[in-house]
């Protein structure tokens, strides 16, 4: 058997594929994300990653707090074979600037378009990727990225 983390999340959509895998709030009210949507939702974000670029081996930084989209994201870069470079949302603009060019990162996913904009200012090379919904052209959204084939973007 392989015990890897990704299939062991394979597994898991196949064994509680009538279990809910995920809840966070929106809006003040809990929504639901099933193990199979879940595992779609990766997928789909592996999809677009894959087709924005990102390689086996690249660095993907991730900067926001703890959210149900971190481990979407996380797991799709594992997917692809890259690394994932957490940072603290608190860190210093020098320190979030300095782990961004030292791991060489290729892409970051950003809480907000405020901080996302922050990082562009630091780096107008990396591609960046926002959690929230903007209507920014130079960032692409998570929802928009993740919602092939799914209802997450209707919650």
């Amino acid at each position: 058997m392989n015990n890897t983390i990704l299939s062991l999340f394979a597994d898991s959509k196949s064994r509680n594929k009538n279990h809910i895998a995920i809840k966070h709030k929106k809006n003040k009210v809990w929504k639901n994300i099933s193990w199979p949507d879940y595992f779609q939702y990766v997928k789909n974000l592996h999809s677009a990653l894959d087709s924005l670029g990102l390689q086996k081996n690249d660095k993907v930084c991730i900067i926001s707090n703890t959210c149900y989209q971190w481990v979407i994201a996380d797991l799709s870069i594992m997917s692809i074979g890259a690394t994932t470079v957490p940072i603290y949302k608190n860190s210093l603009d020098d320190d979030i600037d300095y782990i961004i060019k030292n791991s060489e990162a290729k892409f970051i996913f950003c809480e907000d378009s405020q901080l996302a904009d922050s990082i562009r200012k630091m780096n107008s090379d990396i591609k960046i990727i926002t959690f929230t919904d903007s209507d920014s052209t130079h960032y692409s959204n998570f929802n928009k990225l993740i919602a092939k084939n799914s209802s997450l973007s209707d919650e």
